[in-house]
């Protein structure tokens, strides 16, 4: 995909080009919106293209991760430790994340790890 395209992706957009979701564009943009108003949503820009974005809940102090998307040329840069310092700086009472994995492995139990410990990995 060429980058002045991606530049002009809409977050549903780029969800669903680079995510593992598996529903229609109009739920997804739905969820956004809740996400937007409960301000537990990320989204990381270069230059005006998404790079990264990631959409949480918070259930006392644990941030379960819905969806973390990141684009395929900025993997492996630690944008993941980057996101989770934003969302601890947002809300500091958080203390645990808890990945939500079975979308992409039906099945998959979810995984919690400490946000301190994860942090300074």
């Amino acid at each position: 995909m060429e980058s002045s395209r991606s530049s002009k992706m809409t977050l549903s957009e780029f969800i669903l080009a680079y995510g593992n979701v598996s529903y229609p564009k109009e739920e997804l943009e739905k969820n956004i919106e809740g996400f937007i108003r409960n301000n537990t949503l990320v989204v990381l820009e270069d230059k005006s293209e998404i790079v990264a974005v990631c959409l949480w809940n918070n259930n006392d102090n644990i941030a379960e991760i819905e969806e973390i998307v990141i684009h395929p040329k900025h993997r492996k840069k630690g944008l993941m430790k980057y996101i989770c310092v934003l969302g601890v700086e947002k809300f500091p009472f958080l203390k645990w994340l808890k990945f939500c994995r079975d979308r992409k492995y039906e099945g998959r139990e979810p995984k919690m790890i400490e946000i301190d410990k994860f942090i300074r990995r």
